[in-house]
């Protein structure tokens, strides 16, 4: 059984319904401005906390923070975590760590997760290795639960490890997944965790020590609410704890990508199988173990979508799989089926060596997009892909209704970020979301007015509401260029909003250390391969019934080079 109490036919019931009116994709009247109210986390003026994550290590009291990387955010509270570096006398075998607010309260005082140089659990390595702390794929989870994968001190030079930091009210509470390289394992690739409610679910990629041609995906489970492995789940299938059972492909390649997660932890994997001339697929496997073929090389693709069709007819079989772009989603609410993403490398019969963006929904296989096709509202033709995310439509009016995301590079050094809207299977509206082709995207900014939009950053986010934030740079003159802008799912012109800007004149944002500060830039954390969820820095609101947060981080000048972490709702 699930471990959770809500069903799976209905699982978006705490969404707010939103109607979701026939538009054209850059049309509708353009969104007022409405900053947000940004609360400070950290910045490079903040004493570090000094709690550290593992029993009996020495703490570094009076250290400065001297530098973030991107933030990242729960999908459902206002939680952050980040990657740092401290000043003196920290050194550079100490300097670097994650921190979380986990469920503390008042949310500016992180707790530190990991740093280099402590234990990693095992008790015979440290985390870092010559001097840095590499950190892949942080995410944040449901009630605060952090997970990434992290570089070790291990002589090989290759050492990792899976670390979750389970906290659930009672802080930084970290667990080693699995260490490589070690007895069971001896390669591993970044984590994904599911972001549905108990966040109870962690799927990566590893190799096996036993038999070293040995590589797939292994999961663990966890207890509702609870920072415990639960090695012992009845029925769930894959358990790690007992070495990589049903759902262990023997003869995958050993470069194969992490998997994607949804919210009841079904992972969509590439595979392939121990023999044949067409080995390698895309499976869909719940938590039971239980595998479901999505596409198989060299299987018909019989796509149903009118606009690609000529690319991929009738007799047009899948080739070659994409090993990064894919994604999937949970059940939409009246939904039969999930929906699973992915792109095509190359076709046989149809559309060659040419990528191609592709879902599949209750077996039927649709093309969204390919390169040298013409997008219709830019007039500009796709040359590549370079994001995919999936979500399920939190309008409950349009019973099983899904979104897919795309990123896309345009001929002309241009991008677009675009909407699809899929009802039941059927692909209905490919929508602009924006780009910075010349003279398509304006957007409504606080200095300046209406503006339009020059330079889109390839990466985007997309929340557990199917709402997108983005970073642009708009046609004002810098140092008010800068713009952070959220889209809505439904809304007429997507509602696309500036959220901060940058320069004298925009609203300042609080920081810890140095009150009210001008921006000069913003980053973002940059979504990794797979799944919608991750590596996200917008929060959907979600249960509490809360408005959409923004994990950010901001580059200012008070006091000289400064930088800090807010989170703006």
């Amino acid at each position: 059984m699930k471990n959770i109490s809500i069903c799976r036919s209905a699982p978006l019931w705490f969404f707010a319904c939103c109607a979701i009116p026939a538009h054209a994709a850059i049309t509708g009247t353009l969104a007022p401005s409405s900053p947000s109210t940004w609360t400070p986390i950290a910045d490079t003026g903040t004493t570090s906390i000094p709690q550290t994550a593992a029993p009996g290590n020495v703490p570094i009291p009076g250290t400065l923070f001297t530098g973030f990387d991107a933030p990242v955010t729960d999908q459902y509270n206002p939680h952050v975590a980040f990657k740092a570096r401290l000043s003196a006398p920290a050194t550079a075998l100490n300097n670097e760590g994650v921190w979380s607010t986990g469920n503390a309260v008042p949310l500016t005082l992180p707790t530190l997760v990991l740093r280099e140089g402590d234990p990693t659990g095992s008790g015979f390595e440290n985390f870092g290795f010559a001097g840095v702390l590499k950190v892949q794929n942080l995410q944040m989870a449901f009630n605060a639960r952090t997970t990434c994968l992290a570089n070790t001190s291990h002589v090989s030079g290759n050492g990792k490890a899976v670390i979750l930091d389970g906290a659930v009210g009672l802080g930084a509470t970290q667990q080693l997944l699995a260490e490589s390289p070690g007895a069971t394992v001896q390669d591993l690739r970044p984590p994904v965790i599911n972001e549905f409610l108990n966040a109870g679910h962690i799927g990566f990629w590893a190799k096996q020590v036993a038999s070293p041609g040995a590589s797939g995906i292994a999961h663990r489970s966890f207890a509702f609410n609870s920072n415990n492995p639960a090695t012992a789940y009845p029925g769930r299938g894959w358990p790690f704890a007992a070495g990589f059972a049903a759902g262990w492909h023997v003869n995958q390649p050993p470069r194969i990508g992490s998997p994607s997660i949804n919210y009841y932890a079904d992972m969509a994997v590439f595979c392939r199988d121990a023999a044949g001339l067409n080995p390698r697929h895309i499976d869909l496997v719940n938590e039971f173990g239980v595998h479901l073929l999505v596409a198989k090389q060299g299987s018909l693709a019989a796509n149903t979508y009118a606009p690609t069709a000529p690319y991929a007819p009738a007799a047009a079989r899948f080739g070659v799989f994409h090993t990064r772009l894919m994604a999937n989603t949970h059940d939409a609410f009246g939904a039969s089926s999930p929906l699973v993403a992915w792109q095509m490398a190359s076709m046989t019969g149809g559309g060659g060596t040419t990528p191609s963006l592709w879902f599949q929904k209750a077996g039927i296989n649709t093309c969204v997009a390919y390169v040298g096709q013409v997008d219709t509202n830019t007039g500009l033709p796709f040359s590549s892909f370079y994001a995919l995310h999936a979500a399920p439509n939190p309008d409950t009016a349009l019973v099983d209704s899904h979104f897919v995301f795309f990123g896309a590079e345009l001929a002309g050094a241009n991008h677009g970020i675009y909407r699809c809207l899929i009802n039941g299977t059927a692909l209905t509206s490919i929508d602009l979301i924006a780009t910075d082709a010349a003279g398509f995207t304006q957007v409504n900014c606080f200095v300046g007015g209406p503006q339009n939009i020059v330079l889109l950053d390839k990466f985007f986010s997309v929340n557990a509401g199917a709402g997108v934030l983005f970073k642009a740079r708009t046609a004002a003159l810098f140092p008010n260029a800068n713009v952070l802008v959220t889209a809505e799912a439904g809304s007429s012109g997507h509602f696309r909003q500036v959220r901060a800007q940058s320069g004298a004149g925009a609203p300042p944002i609080n920081t810890v250390s140095f009150g009210p500060v001008v921006v000069n830039d913003f980053k973002l954390a940059i979504p990794e391969q797979g799944v919608w969820s991750r590596g996200q820095a917008f929060g959907g609101g979600g249960i509490t019934g809360s408005a959409p947060r923004i994990a950010a981080k901001i580059v200012f000048t008070s006091g000289g080079p400064r930088q800090g972490i807010v989170i703006g709702n």
